[in-house]
């Protein structure tokens, strides 16, 4: 609990006590991934230094840092990276750091994960990407974002072919069949990968997210 309200001496003291840095509670939840949930990045420092295991999850697979990107606080997640996390690990729906601040349009952590070199299209259980996700909610700009770190990767040599796939689009009943796009810069062209059609799922809702879906739609050709 001293972790979680951001009590930084007092955990110190605890520590110093002999205090087990990576003991859980009942949800398998470390005062590391306490401290980083609600931003408090000295209390973070502290446990990282006193040797917290930094890619500990909870029983439902959440990481400290996906917790930090999900909650938007950037310099916390840094300094997990700089820690040694790793950066794609998925919780057990299969969700990373990246898709999770992409979903909560956290364009700050967004671009550090990018940079730091995540895989931008890696998909959830449910085949949904972090460009997926994020023309679903209607953030613009990460999706934006997202598209131009895939283009830059795009131009690298790819090992395997991209193949069609099917997928059920989040929140829907209907089957969707995309092929792969012509364009680079589609974040869903990787081999093994599954394609949906980032303006379908921008416009599933009754298109509230049409600005993002015309973004995709200017980028990729379909």
């Amino acid at each position: 609990m001293a972790c979680a309200e951001g009590q930084l001496e007092l955990a110190r003291l605890l520590l110093e006590a002999s205090a087990a840095v990576n003991q859980a509670d009942a949800h398998g939840t470390t005062p590391l991934s306490m401290a980083c949930q609600m931003g408090h990045l000295e209390t973070a420092r502290l446990l990282c230094d006193a040797d917290a295991a930094v890619g500990q999850a909870s029983d439902d697979g959440v990481t400290p840092l996906l917790m930090a990107c999900q909650e938007g606080h950037v310099e916390t997640a840094r300094l997990l990276l700089e820690a040694g996390a790793a950066i794609d690990q998925a919780d057990a729906e299969g969700v990373t750091p990246l898709s999770a601040a992409s979903q909560e349009g956290e364009i700050d952590c967004v671009r550090l994960m990018i940079a730091a070199g995540a895989a931008v299209n890696q998909a959830d259980s449910d085949g949904l990407t972090p460009l997926l996700v994020a023309c679903e909610k209607g953030h613009l700009d990460v999706a934006r974002l997202i598209l131009e770190a895939s283009a830059r990767r795009s131009t690298k040599p790819q090992r395997t072919a991209p193949r069609r796939c099917t997928s059920r689009a989040k929140r829907t009943r209907s089957r969707v069949i995309a092929s792969p796009p012509m364009a680079a810069g589609a974040a869903v062209r990787r081999a093994g990968i599954v394609r949906v059609n980032p303006p379908h799922c921008a416009c599933a809702h009754w298109w509230r997210s049409r600005r993002c879906a015309s973004a995709c739609r200017a980028r990729l050709t379909w």
